[in-house]
């Protein structure tokens, strides 16, 4: 009789149970079908910006926003086209959307020319001069700011900024002529 093995007999090996990463999870296909909503969104975004439904590209901005999803570029540039237009209100909101999502020169400098379409000289100002607090020297933003200061009737604060853009441009003419009517301007005032 033969001896038998029990050692030598090779036993079958245990089967694993089916792995849940083998087969797309519902998980999985949840968050593909997000990916794809955020995308369209995008693409619903853009394509109400080009037809200028205004209203339906703010909305768009604001759901890709909380999707994480901030442009602060393309909320630039969908104010620019805002202002072109005459919608100030609309505008100050895409640039506001554009500083809280990364502060600029152009996110400010946007912001209070829309300011100061809807005639808040004051909040037009600050905000130029926020951009300015990034750029010092931006010869723009220093003559915007003198400028919405003249209109809201601070002098000295114009002359102020008009005096920095001079002391960087000093050959330009129309720094020169913007400092003479803000000195001017601050003159009248004080009689």
């Amino acid at each position: 009789m033969l001896l038998r093995d029990d050692a030598a007999e090779p036993r079958p090996a245990a089967v694993a149970p089916p792995s849940r990463w083998k087969r797309p999870s519902t998980a999985l296909w949840a968050l593909a079908a997000i990916c794809f909503g955020i995308e369209a969104g995008e693409l619903v975004r853009h394509t109400a910006q080009n037809f200028g439904a205004n209203r339906t590209a703010t909305a768009m901005f604001e759901v890709l926003e909380w999707f994480g999803r901030e442009h602060p570029i393309q909320n630039i540039r969908f104010g620019r086209a805002l202002l072109k237009r005459g919608d100030y209100a609309d505008a100050r909101e895409a640039f506001a959307r554009s500083v809280r999502a990364q502060p600029s020169v152009g996110a400010w400098g946007g912001l209070g020319r829309a300011l100061e379409g809807e005639r808040d000289f004051a909040a037009a100002a600050d905000a130029y001069e926020a951009g300015l607090a990034l750029d010092p020297e931006d010869i723009a933003l220093l003559r915007s700011a003198t400028a919405a200061r003249s209109k809201n009737g601070d002098y000295a604060q114009a002359v102020a900024l008009i005096s920095r853009a001079v002391a960087l441009e000093p050959d330009n003419p129309a720094n020169q002529q913007m400092l003479e009517r803000a000195r001017r301007n601050l003159e009248r005032s004080a009689d």
